[in-house]
């Protein structure tokens, strides 16, 4: 598939579905990169960097088997990739269906997880799971989770996320990369890059 998908092997890409690069012309390795990007990027402007691990081949080739049935070819454009040194890479703009969806599924194993904490223990099928897809110890997986907060749809939309707080983060980041020589410059406004559209909808359904 080209240096495109070289670099994105290099950020640890894993899974089983992995695409057989030789036998996809360009055009289709750059809709599977940006099928690929696509979907972290909308997972961690969604949910944050954390939820950037449930990308993975299996994940995208549902992601193009949904987009495939969407009608017209998707749009792209270019984004800057955090994992990759801020590169520039071209991403899938929208993913709307499948994002309600995901979002949906992913509020339901938040409230499982807020509703039972105690359950998630290093031996239950759930802690061993999120070790599997992390790559990280089972036994600290309910401490790290622990530090985490997994706040309702209706939260999420609210100011100290989407709402608000989530383009306060993202500038101040921005200022911190500038500062250490990371980005060259920064963007007037951040909105852009955070939507609650996906939340918003997920609760109507």
């Amino acid at each position: 598939m080209g240096s495109e998908l070289r670099r994105r092997e290099s950020a640890r890409l894993f899974g089983y579905a992995r695409p057989q690069k030789l036998d996809l012309t360009l055009r289709q390795g750059h809709h599977y990169t940006a099928h690929y990007c696509g979907l972290c990027f909308a997972l961690a402007q969604e949910y944050g960097t954390l939820w950037r691990a449930l990308t993975n081949f299996e994940s995208t080739l549902l992601v193009m088997l949904m987009s495939a049935q969407a009608g017209p070819d998707p749009s792209f454009r270019k984004t800057f990739c955090p994992v990759s040194a801020f590169r520039r890479f071209a991403i899938v703009a929208e993913h709307e269906g499948f994002m309600v969806a995901l979002v949906k599924a992913l509020a339901k194993a938040d409230a499982a997880y807020r509703d039972n904490k105690a359950k998630w223990t290093s031996d239950s099928a759930e802690v061993k799971a999120v070790a599997k897809w992390t790559k990280a110890d089972a036994k600290d997986v309910p401490a790290a989770m622990g530090l985490y907060t997994f706040p309702t749809l209706a939260e999420q939309a609210g100011p100290n996320w989407l709402g608000g707080a989530a383009v306060k983060a993202m500038t101040s980041t921005a200022v911190f990369l500038k500062e250490q020589g990371r980005i060259q410059e920064m963007k007037p406004d951040y909105k852009a890059f955070v939507t609650d559209a996906y939340v918003k909808k997920a609760m109507a359904k």
